[in-house]
């Protein structure tokens, strides 16, 4: 089994402490994302895991966990969002050379082979054109290249929920035409897999199909990936596909004990969270004691009334 920690809401970043407990507990109830009805425990036994995948903007409050999570005897790897994006798209993401200061101890304590980092999503505003994102990620690929194994950048989608936040916050996100953005688009694969290839690194997609846009060294490969885990951690596995994901989406399967509306990184892009003031009173019980609110003695992250 695998466990995805997590898609719904940046674990490392602010449940570090709730991550290692439920660890230490052996176990965690999920309730479904979509009827509430719907609980579950999820085992957290070390002979249960085959491998867990940190999803997250800041490493760094996990980073004193780690120790003892390897001597538990788990196996896991992080995918790393590092984008470089404005105050006004990402608003509490740590200073760059925060980042890579977290980035250069992971790389040094697990190895650039369970490190992947994402430039995710690529999101085209009057800030964020295409001359910044070339820029932008020229710049990060010379800093971070060689601490981590290899790339997944997708582009941004326009979930509902996201885009009335971006009218809300008064940001000038791109609305040209379909054409206009596949022309960006193009631009910017082409770009990402001429500069990669100079450095050496392996680029892929998440959920974006750009076969027709690139000259064919970019594929849309999973983000959790039964070759990757092979390579990386040499042991058997076998997966099956996700069908809990996205059309495109190319994942095998994992189980996420996340919970959606409780991230606080406030990403104007974000699908996760529907209401930023929402996700953080939660956040604020937590962080004060009222740990029932957040978690009950099933060890939910998301028993929220």
């Amino acid at each position: 089994m695998i466990i995805s920690a997590s898609r719904r809401t940046d674990i490392p970043s602010h449940y570090s402490e709730w991550f290692y407990r439920r660890l230490k507990k052996g176990f965690v109830e999920i309730t479904n994302p979509y009827n509430r009805k719907i609980r579950k425990n999820i085992s957290l036994k070390l002979s249960d895991v085959d491998l867990i995948v940190f999803w997250t903007k800041n490493a760094s409050p996990l980073i004193k966990y780690l120790s003892e999570i390897d001597d538990m005897g788990y196996k896991y790897f992080f995918h790393y969002t590092i984008n470089n994006y404005p105050a006004n798209i990402e608003p509490k993401t740590p200073e760059l050379h925060k980042t890579i200061e977290t980035l250069e101890y992971l790389n040094e304590k697990i190895g650039k082979s369970r490190i992947i980092w994402r430039y995710d999503p690529i999101f085209f505003s009057a800030d964020t054109n295409i001359g910044f994102h070339q820029k932008n990620f020229e710049y990060l690929l010379k800093k971070i290249g060689p601490k981590t194994d290899h790339l997944i950048f997708s582009f941004f989608d326009h979930y509902p929920k996201a885009m009335k936040r971006i009218k809300e916050k008064e940001v000038s996100f791109f609305n040209g035409t379909e054409k206009e953005l596949f022309e960006l688009k193009k631009q910017m694969v082409l770009f990402i897999e001429d500069i990669t290839k100079q450095f050496g690194m392996k680029a892929y997609t998440c959920c974006e199909e750009v076969s027709d846009i690139s000259n064919k060294n970019i594929s849309n490969r999973g983000c959790i990936n039964e070759e990757f885990i092979k390579r990386t951690f040499n042991f058997e596995f076998k997966g099956i596909k996700d069908k809990g994901q996205r059309k495109l989406c190319n994942c095998i399967k994992s189980i996420d004990i996340g919970a959606y509306n409780t991230c606080i990184n406030n990403c104007i892009y974000c699908y996760a969270v529907s209401n930023f003031n929402t996700a953080e009173k939660k956040y604020i019980k937590m962080d004060t004691g009222s740990i029932g609110m957040i978690e009950n003695k099933y060890g939910q992250l998301n028993l929220f009334g």
